[in-house]
């Protein structure tokens, strides 16, 4: 062999070596209006926080393929959503290079099943796909397969919320109207009670307004004749945080199977009214002065007490810190690095 073709498959094995990463997320950060963006924004900031040394890489799916990494690492983390994994996705992590570890990070436990059994009906089993399956929440873990499934939690990247200043966003509220701000309902065609909250909000919310002058209603592609602002449909990560820091209300809608909304909002500083059929275990993590609940079963009024509740005084600062306590990104890292091959993780003193 001569000493040009030496150099040059030292060139091509350092390529080689560069190319390949510690950790690839399946994600996108083009968008930053729906689950998927915001996921990705939190997760590899997360990874950049406690990891800073090693290689992290994210494959975008909103991509066009010319701007695509190559799949090439230890670890890929993909981060689904709806029925995103599908036959065609499936196919897509078979045929990846490589031997890196395949996990899936998603919400919790009864929603994977809901699609492993839809691919089981096209005689595909995702149990074949990834080696780890990792949830944000451990309601249904008495059904969990310890081999598979891992505890992650909720996946929140704290330093973006310390910045808030719930100090100056009370000073520039609008002291005369109180916000009400409603998650998205859904129609009861989509989804039946007790996971849907649309009828109790048809006979509530005017009641609700004849009893308090000053509440204001704001919603997102809702056009009920009860609602104040109706925000449009798609709306930037940080545009739904600012009205999210406005209100002094998140009531969430419906059954979620993480609801990012909620800790959103409660990061910001606001209460939120939901019941326990609507939200997750990791999402209630806070604790009870950071959520009022009501229930189907105590009837409309059970509704109006919780909304009551929340639009007495409270401690916005309080709801914040109880928050960043119990959605702790460094908890989430420590359970996550357990799991992932070859990266090893060593605290600063």
């Amino acid at each position: 062999m001569s000493e040009k073709e030496v150099i040059t498959n030292d060139k091509a094995a350092e390529k080689e070596i560069e190319e390949k990463y510690d950790i690839i997320l399946i994600g996108t950060e083009i968008e930053h209006v729906n689950y998927l963006g915001s996921r990705t924004f939190h997760l590899k900031n997360i990874l950049q926080k406690y990891l800073p040394e090693i290689k992290i890489g994210l494959y975008d799916v909103l991509a066009e393929d010319d701007d695509r990494i190559k799949l090439k690492a230890n670890n890929y983390i993909f981060l689904p959503w709806i029925e995103s994994i599908d036959l065609n996705w499936s196919n897509f992590f078979i045929t990846m290079e490589g031997l890196g570890k395949k996990i899936l990070y998603t919400d919790d436990f009864y929603w994977y099943q809901e699609q492993k059994e839809r691919l089981l009906s096209d005689g595909f089993n995702l149990e074949n796909l990834f080696d780890t399956v990792a949830l944000s929440s451990r309601e249904h873990s008495g059904w969990w397969n310890s081999r598979t499934y891992r505890y992650w939690g909720a996946g929140i990247y704290n330093e973006f919320y310390e910045k808030i200043d719930i100090k100056k966003i009370l000073e520039e509220k609008n002291k005369d109207k109180k916000i009400l701000f409603i998650d998205s309902p859904w129609s009861l065609e989509m989804s039946q009670e007790p996971y849907n909250a649309m009828r109790v909000f048809d006979e509530c919310i005017p009641k609700l307004k004849n009893k308090y002058s000053d509440l204001k209603i704001v919603s997102q592609n809702c056009d009920k004749e009860w609602i104040d602002e109706n925000l449009p449909e798609r709306l930037d990560f940080n545009e739904m945080l600012k009205h999210y820091q406005t209100a002094d209300i998140y009531v969430v809608s419906h059954k979620e199977t993480a609801g990012l909304g909620q800790f959103d909002s409660r990061l910001c500083g606001v209460k939120n009214v939901t019941t326990k059929e609507f939200s997750n275990h990791s999402s209630l993590l806070a604790g009870e002065y950071t959520h009022e609940l009501w229930s189907l079963e105590e009837g409309n009024q059970s509704f109006i007490d919780a909304v009551s509740k929340c639009l007495e005084d409270y401690d916005h600062e309080e709801i914040k810190q109880l928050s960043l306590q119990a959605f702790n990104d460094e908890i989430f890292f420590k359970n996550m690095v357990k799991d992932l091959w070859e990266v090893e993780y060593k605290k600063e003193s």
